[in-house]
């Protein structure tokens, strides 16, 4: 008998290798056998369909020559796939019997392998139990050193990961922050503020309400027509609907709140919309391009007024409130640097009949007129009745019999003023497109309202020039009209310079 003569620890290992192997091969065996399982299901699908197999079909036909009758037909058939069901069946018993013959193989190796096995001089149950021992105070002995890997560092920053204590004590401190902030703002709404506004119906009449900041432009408006109702009839009939609140020249909407504006501090073209008390007139006392934090009294008007006045200022320079729109800097249009705006030069009045380079957008004084007209229509400044005939066409009428259409975008603008007791003010439009190649120049004229008192300026081009389409979107400015009253009202015209 043959007798081990190693090591028991070696036994023992040597032991553990042949457990393992026998494993491995019994899950090998379990494999075997479920693909041999699957083999069979799919065998005995193929029974089903084994009358529809080319084998019996060319059995089949070899079988039968001639004219068949179909009883007989079938007959064969039937036959036939019996036999091959028969035959099909045969091959499954040898696989089955193959398969039973190699599972007694295997079993009498295992017995013949544990009877060498038990020919030992040593208990390998016990060297396993043995071994099994030692593995586990192994494990045990360094079991510490994998928690110490597994452990977590202390200075590792873990304040990204997700924690649910800290968590909720952030929504609730945010919580507490939310409901603190709103209590603030509440209490900044419930706060009174004097608003002082002007009732436009093209003179001003200020007057004075208290006003919470929370309130909307349309609560203003309704307590504002509530004061103005027992002084102007025309509100009498008038719903809040029908006014508009205007602010730094812009149409302030109904929907936005005094709270709105103070806590963004907007700021509309000409001044600060968050502050409401009213300062001089800055023109008066400042230099109107410096932008300052006083403010003008806001405007209250019908809009029916607005829509009839529209083009004639103060309301030409009204538009409509846009929240997205910055004004953080304000520059009157007369003070921009603006390459496309135009305006007047000095030229003799030969140059413009002749037609020079040197004389495009040329001032007629009334020194020109006289010279040229024999007059003297002091009264009238330099407006004639029919410049374009009397300047350029004397010589060749039929350069101004066109007729062109009044220009667009006329609006007016305050310059800078020495004397506190009057204002001086710039023209700007743009040509219309209908006409402009026979364009000839604009007169412009400034009428007081109730008055018989005329400004006027004549500004031609000369004879030979044609405009072209796109100096449509070019802005033409006026000389500055100088020592208007305040507190007057103004008509302004500007007519295009070529009918006959």
């Amino acid at each position: 008998m043959a007798q081990y003569k190693g090591a028991a620890s070696e036994a023992g290992r040597a032991m553990q290798l042949m457990k393992k192997r026998e494993k491995e091969r019994e899950q090998l065996e379990q494999l075997k056998q479920k693909i041999a399982e699957d083999n069979m299901v799919k065998s005995n699908i193929d029974k089903k369909f084994s009358a529809h197999y080319d084998a019996v079909e060319a059995e089949l036909k070899s079988s039968t020559v001639g004219l068949v009758t179909l009883n007989d037909m079938k007959a064969k058939q039937e036959a036939l796939v019996k036999e091959r069901e028969k035959q099909l069946a045969k091959k499954e018993q040898s696989k089955e019997l193959q398969l039973k013959l190699e599972k007694q193989k295997e079993k009498k190796r295992k017995e013949e392998q544990k009877r060498k096995i038990a020919s030992l001089s040593f208990n390998p149950e016990d060297e396993g139990e043995e071994e099994e021992e030692e593995n586990e105070e192994e494990e045990q002995d360094y079991s510490p050193v994998k928690k110490k890997k597994l452990g977590k560092n202390p200075d590792v920053d873990t304040s990204f990961l997700p924690d649910r204590d800290r968590e909720e004590e952030e929504n609730r401190l945010r919580e507490e922050l939310r409901q603190e902030w709103e209590l603030k703002q509440e209490k900044i709404k419930s706060e009174e503020i004097e608003i002082t506004f002007s009732y436009w119906d093209g003179s001003g009449h200020r007057k004075t309400v208290k006003m919470k900041k929370g309130n909307t432009i349309q609560n203003f408006l309704q307590r504002a027509l509530e004061v103005l109702r027992k002084d102007f009839s025309e509100l009498r009939s008038a719903g809040v609907e029908q006014l508009m609140y205007i602010k730094e020249d812009l149409i302030i909407p109904h929907h936005h709140s005094f709270y709105d504006f103070i806590v963004t501090k907007a700021r509309g073209k000409s001044g600060p919309l968050f502050s409401f008390d009213v300062h001089d007139d800055i023109r008066l006392v400042n230099d109107a391009t410096v932008e300052k934090d006083e403010s003008h009294a806001g405007k209250v008007v019908l809009r029916s007024w607005y829509e009839k006045n529209k083009h004639i200022f103060p309301a030409s320079r009204w538009e409509p409130y846009d929240p997205e729109k910055k004004w953080d800097k304000y520059t009157p249009f007369w003070a921009q640097d603006d390459a496309s705006a135009i305006t007047p030069q000095d030229c003799s009045l030969d140059c413009i009949q002749q037609g020079g380079l040197g004389c495009e957008y040329c001032r007629i004084t009334r020194a020109d007129v006289k010279r040229a007209l024999g007059l003297n229509i002091e009264a009238f400044g330099s407006c004639v009745p029919w410049p374009c005939l009397e300047f350029l066409g004397k010589e060749d009428p039929k350069i101004c019999q066109h007729y062109v259409q009044a220009p667009n975008d006329v609006t007016i603008e305050f310059v800078p003023e020495s004397n506190p007791k009057s204002d001086t003010i710039v023209v700007s439009w743009k040509p219309s497109y209908y006409g402009i190649a026979f364009l000839r120049g604009f007169q412009v004229s400034l009428q007081a309202l109730g008055g018989s008192s005329i400004a006027c300026q004549l500004l031609l081009f000369h004879r030979n020039l044609s405009l072209p389409a796109s100096h449509a979107e070019r802005v033409y400015k006026s000389d500055p009209f100088s020592g208007l009253a305040l507190g007057s009202q103004y008509a302004s015209y500007s007519h295009g310079s070529a009918s006959a």
